[in-house]
């Protein structure tokens, strides 16, 4: 079955064919004018007519058009940012961009950096014709379902998709009704029998050939004629992991197909702008763009963004950040690869900005994969390695590939959150614990150094019993300790061990469902019965460092009790304790 397999050949060259235009002679920049930006005393300025900066040597001048100067740029419908390309004169452009911003005169402006989104290595297999599941996809029983798909405990990189499956039933995954949102923002979307395409728009500017016009935004996301016969399909292959048809007996299955599958083409041939990323972010979060007025508006709900891509940048570009803030406000959910260089995140955007999941890759053994990224912004790993895709513009052939990299660990994570998010209706922070709360150790030592792997290895049916125990209030509660106890344990306990009062007085409260977030403490508050959390300031009662505690003195039928996570002396938002089994009328049969 797996005897023929050809290495297919590397997409690297392509990066000097479709490089962003004139990288060398022209720079491209991103002015975010409603940050404001104090001018540096000691950085000498040379700002000439309105919208132009002088360069340092005096003989010439940037300058981009006045009505996007900050001064300029107030009106509701501006965009967050615009992007201008201007000529080098021999300076880089982040030292043309630093100009920029100590002139005063245009908010933050920041250089355009190059993404990319490519797999590490990809094989070609013949497609065998055995299953001994229900399943009829030929890879799923020969392959899948001995990996990723298996359980935790019974494989290195298991991850618990065929629990999550029985979890929720087979028609939730199988059928598609009331399906949620999938987004991909990615590269090249290639046709094939394993998606169908809810929607699409393409949203990048990378110019199709070396020193020719940037692209504009429109509608159609098919792949440009210009680069079909040397791009890959990468942006099929990362649908298609995610949500690939399962039972068409044809090469592996996804993990749900009970979505709307939305292709946001970013990038050309596997090269872009991360502006144009963040541009497609606030397409979904409905906010103007720059030339927005292009592309038909998004007419999905908030669901579930994949990000199969990086730039390499020392920090989260505001730009970056500001379209994260927003897509993250109007519902949405970011899940991002954390990069393939064996290095670390913090040089990887958008994997180093604020509010996104960031998605390690596992080799098939369970260790860390010696391609992934990891650190501190890693919150979850998941296998990545030689994961099976459809094969560019080979529906019709026997043969099915085989990929590797952050790209695919990422959209397994996504099609997890979305079968979760469909079935609880939870928001994205209920997801966000759920992973941490629910993820398995990584099988490999290195993951056992703090700020590494994240959490540790997706856990996918853990992840949908978490959300559904916070869905129905049940993940931080306080309740009567005697109250799980039968009568007769709690007469028992009251005979033996006295103190009526003191034992029917004791509470248990659990924060998280007994798990102790990593470096993490839980901190119990409360306001009076009568008070709102929007308005009311809350009394502290105590911070504590286990998931569990028993506390006297609470009084649930006159105060209402929430708690915090906090994490390096600073608190999250205020969570609600359920205390329906704290009150008085709930009180342990033997203590009344």
């Amino acid at each position: 079955m797996m005897k023929h397999f050809t290495i297919l050949a590397s997409m690297l060259s392509l990066a000097g064919m479709l490089m962003p235009a004139q990288a060398q002679e022209t720079v491209r920049l991103v002015f975010s004018p409603d940050k404001a930006v104090s001018k540096s005393e000691n950085t000498p300025q040379r700002i000439g007519a309105a919208g132009c900066v002088t360069t340092p040597d005096g003989l010439t001048q940037w300058c981009v058009p006045t009505q996007n100067t900050k001064a300029n740029s107030m009106s509701r419908a501006a965009p967050l940012f615009e992007v201008h390309a201007l000529p080098s004169h021999g300076y880089d452009a982040g030292y043309i961009a630093h100009l920029f911003t100590q002139s005063g005169q245009f908010g933050v402006v920041e250089a355009d950096v190059v993404t990319t989104t490519r797999p590490v290595d990809t094989m070609e297999l013949a497609i065998g014709s055995d299953s001994t599941t229900q399943i009829n996809d030929p890879y799923f029983a020969s392959y899948q379902l001995n990996r990723y798909f298996a359980i935790p405990s019974k494989a290195g990189a298991g991850s618990g998709i065929i629990d999550l499956w029985n979890a929720v039933g087979m028609p939730a995954v199988l059928e598609v009704k009331d399906p949620i949102d999938l987004i991909f923002i990615d590269s090249e979307f290639e046709t094939s029998k394993e998606v169908d395409y809810h929607s699409g728009r393409s949203l990048t500017t990378t110019a199709l050939i070396k020193g020719g016009p940037f692209q504009k935004p429109n509608d159609d996301f098919s792949v440009r004629p210009e680069v079909d016969d040397v791009c890959d399909a990468h942006g099929l292959q990362v649908i298609a992991t995610a949500s690939a048809k399962v039972n068409n007996k044809f090469g592996g299955v996804g993990i749900t197909n009970n979505v709307n599958r939305h292709a946001l083409r970013a990038l050309t041939c596997g090269t872009g702008f991360l502006s144009d990323s963040a541009n497609a972010l606030l397409f979904l979060a409905g906010k103007p763009f720059q030339d927005s007025n292009l592309v038909t508006p998004y007419a999905g709900k908030p669901g579930i963004i994949n990000m199969s891509l990086g730039s390499k940048t020392n920090s989260c570009p505001v730009y970056m950040q500001n379209a994260v803030d927003e897509a993250i406000k109007a519902g949405f959910t970011i899940v991002v690869s954390a990069g393939n260089e064996g290095a670390t995140t913090s040089s990887k955007s958008p994997a180093n900005c604020r509010g996104v999941i960031v998605v390690g890759a596992l080799d098939t053994d369970g260790t860390i994969a010696s391609y992934s990224n990891t650190g501190k912004e890693v919150d979850v790993m998941a296998q990545g390695s030689w994961i099976p895709i459809p094969c560019e513009d080979k529906d019709d052939d026997a043969l099915y590939c085989f990929s590797s990299g952050t790209s695919f660990s990422t959209p397994v994570v996504s099609g997890v959150l979305a079968v979760v998010k469909r079935e609880t209706g939870v928001d994205d922070a209920t997801l966000k614990l759920a992973l941490m709360l629910s993820s398995e150790q990584v099988r490999d030592a290195r993951c056992d150094v703090a700020d590494t792997c994240g959490a540790g290895r997706l856990n996918a049916s853990g992840v949908m019993g978490f959300a559904r125990l916070a869905a129905a209030g049940g993940l931080n509660r306080i309740e009567h300790a005697l109250g799980a106890k039968t009568e007769c344990d709690q007469l028992w306990l009251l005979d033996h061990f006295g103190q009526k009062a003191r034992l029917c007085n004791l509470y248990k409260v659990t924060f998280m469902n007994g798990v102790l977030l990593n470096n993490a403490s839980y901190q119990l508050v409360s306001i009076p019965k009568e008070a709102s959390w929007d308005t009311a300031t809350p009394t502290v009662i105590n911070t504590f460092t286990k998931g569990e505690v028993l506390l006297e003195s609470l009084t649930p039928d006159t105060l209402q009790y929430g708690m915090q996570v906090c994490e390096n002396g600073a608190c999250g938002d205020v969570l609600m304790m359920n205390t329906g089994k704290a009150t008085s009328e709930s009180k342990p049969v033997a203590c009344k």
